[in-house]
């Protein structure tokens, strides 16, 4: 039982240094973190569809393609994963900014699923 209760300070100590931590720095705008979540998803998606033999199930996740898809990613919009990172904590702890980023890019994803049914 003891190590649990240590867990459960050390969790709320972390989180809480992580927040500190990400609201001194900056955090990606909104367009650009909705570009870089829309591009993240697709990688999430494309890597489910990539296997390496047949060891591995359909639909789950290929973690080597995925990596290079994320440094791709990363690459393409001149950011780090770090700034990633961060990005995400900032906007986790402002969640109205979370709902126009995320608002932002369903309407995109929902539009891609609908053609991905037609083929």
């Amino acid at each position: 039982m003891k190590p649990k209760l240590f867990f459960v300070p050390a969790l709320l100590f972390l989180v809480s240094a992580l927040a500190c931590k990400s609201n001194s720095s900056s955090h990606l705008p909104p367009d650009k973190m909705s570009s870089v979540l829309l591009d993240v998803q697709a990688a999430e998606t494309y890597s489910s569809f990539v296997r390496k033999d047949s060891l591995h199930p359909y639909k789950t996740k290929n973690t080597d393609s995925l990596a290079n898809y994320y440094k791709s990613v990363f690459a393409h919009y001149h950011i780090s994963k770090e700034q990633f990172d961060e990005s995400l904590i900032w906007y986790s702890l402002h969640p109205e900014e979370l709902d126009s980023v995320y608002n932002r890019i369903v309407p995109i994803l929902t539009r891609m699923e609908s053609l991905d049914k037609y083929k």
